[in-house]
């Protein structure tokens, strides 16, 4: 996976926009849009240590395969599928309830 796929799909995991994204690095959102096109421009080491630091991580954490995210949404989707119809839907209202009280 490359720098700009672990961005993107931290941006995914996150619910963030490449505006958010823009707004908290102080990265220009033209330039963070240039990492996601068909031919992508690469993050400077700057760039990458300022998003590392937005999504409260390491540069480390931000360039490995497995991130402490992966691993908790792997261990998240073990228990989901454990779980009866009625658990899941209990599950979902729960985080829906606290996503939107943020």
């Amino acid at each position: 996976m490359t720098i700009n796929q672990r961005i993107k799909n931290e941006l995914n995991i996150r619910g963030w926009s490449q505006y958010q994204l823009s707004k908290c690095t102080k990265i220009e959102q033209s330039t963070i849009s240039k990492w996601f096109q068909a031919v992508p421009t690469t993050p400077s080491q700057r760039s990458i240590k300022k998003v590392a630091k937005a999504f409260g991580m390491t540069i480390g954490q931000l360039m490995s395969e497995e991130t402490e995210a992966d691993s908790q949404f792997q261990e998240l989707k073990d228990f989901w599928h454990r779980l009866n119809q009625q658990e899941k839907d209990s599950v979902l209202n729960m985080i829906k309830t606290i996503v939107s009280h943020r």
